[in-house]
């Protein structure tokens, strides 16, 4: 998480009021937890956003791995959001 705060240039308080996070939970997720659910979707999105293409398909797998879709049906998924503009 770090990397990507670092890459657009934030502070952990620029991050957490981006992203709609407590600084604190910034600071675990940066530290030590890991991230998972809705805030890993939210990261993802954001490192597509910024055409972090290497940072993003490294969140898209952990996506993968936290909700257990298989890579077929992922894939998918993000065509079907691409085409309608929702990513």
């Amino acid at each position: 998480m770090k990397a990507l705060r670092l890459a657009v240039g934030d502070t952990q308080q620029q991050f957490a009021d981006r992203m709609g996070w407590a600084v604190s939970s910034v600071t675990r997720y940066e530290i030590s937890r890991t991230i998972q659910g809705i805030a890993l979707i939210a990261a993802e999105r954001l490192a597509d956003e910024k055409l972090f293409d290497e940072m993003g398909e490294l969140l898209r797998d952990c996506i993968r791995k936290d909700t257990g879709i298989e890579d077929a049906l992922f894939d998918r998924m993000v065509a079907d959001a691409d085409q309608k503009g929702k990513r």
